[in-house]
């Protein structure tokens, strides 16, 4: 069981310059379905353990409808900005999005049920004989630092997620620019846009230092 990082923990969101442009316009984080992580087959694993009992696998198969109704907004949990993230999840024209775990909590006012979200690290290591895998993924991808909201949305039906709205203000501390490919004409464009939306929010490229 990983330790609850304390609220004041750093987290970034790494996306690509579209990706953000959706966040800034719908004033909505987006929550992909569970079904659709296909990176990590450990990822999001449902099964009962081999000794299992008849009605063990009864209730394992009713969770399993239950699990299909969980979108998940991925973080990472880290003092600083990493390459190795920028170039795994926003390789071109990338944006990040700096916040805290406690700011990541309070930004979902809009959410009625407070229930329906949960903050947790991800786990990294050997898959159980049996159980349900929701925060857990092999080792070979600890370096992702991952920490996760779990979103349920009983009316999710067949859609891939769901954007969910979210504070902005209470949210994001500073958007980084990857230093990566777009050069200082890139960080202006994606200052200008941010000043339409969030006119107080620094804007700043990251470097390679």
């Amino acid at each position: 069981m990983n330790p609850v990082p304390p609220d004041e923990s750093v987290v970034f969101q790494y996306l690509s310059f579209p990706e953000l442009l959706a966040v800034l316009q719908n004033k909505a984080l987006w929550f992909t379905r569970l079904e659709e992580f296909r990176k990590d087959p450990q990822e999001g694993r449902l099964a009962p353990p081999p000794n299992a009992t008849s009605e063990a696998v009864k209730t394992f198969a009713r969770v399993e409808q239950e699990m299909r109704r969980r979108c998940a907004s991925c973080w990472t949990l880290d003092e600083g900005l990493s390459d190795l993230m920028w170039l795994g999840y926003a390789p071109h024209f990338g944006v990040a999005i700096e916040s805290t775990v406690g700011k990541l909590k309070r930004s979902f006012p809009g959410v009625s049920h407070p229930h329906l979200l949960n903050f947790n690290p991800i786990h990294y290591g050997p898959s159980n004989t049996g159980g349900v895998q929701l925060m857990a993924k092999r080792a070979r991808y600890s370096r992702d630092k991952e920490y996760r909201v779990l979103y349920t949305e009983p009316e999710l039906g067949d859609h891939k997620g769901i954007s969910v709205p979210v504070d902005l203000d209470s949210l994001i501390i500073e958007i980084w620019v990857s230093p990566h490919g777009g050069g200082s004409w890139f960080a202006d464009v994606v200052r200008k846009e941010v000043e339409k939306y969030l006119p107080h929010v620094r804007v700043a490229q990251d470097s390679f230092d």
